[in-house]
């Protein structure tokens, strides 16, 4: 996962506020529990879409055989749904990456 550089500067100031002996710790469980997360986004999804719909309003017959005059529209439609399901486990990721600082800050105390 890539984390924002808000959230870097964020960790590396909560890293400096533990004592040195726990830094080292903390930063390991930081960036081990850290790789393990992944994330994507809405308007990812609806350009994603768009662009596979251009792709299919260009192909011959297409419009004719499927009914479908707005692929564009549509697979921006398609692809932002995708996107929003994903931004929902944003949400959930951000819960578990709170829980992995807490955790590692326990586990640095320890």
């Amino acid at each position: 996962m890539t984390i924002s550089y808000v959230t870097q500067e964020m960790l590396l100031k909560l890293k400096k506020k533990l004592p040195p002996e726990k830094q080292g710790k903390f930063a390991s469980a930081i960036a081990s529990r850290i790789s393990e997360l992944h994330t994507d986004n809405l308007v990812k999804g609806a350009v994603i879409g768009a662009a596979i719909g251009a792709l299919f309003e260009m192909l011959p017959g297409f419009e004719t055989l499927t009914g479908i005059d707005d692929c564009v529209e549509v697979g921006a439609a398609l692809g932002a749904w995708v996107g929003n399901a994903k931004d929902s486990r944003l949400k959930e990721e951000r819960q578990r990456v709170k829980q992995t600082i807490e955790e590692c800050l326990h586990e640095a105390f320890s």
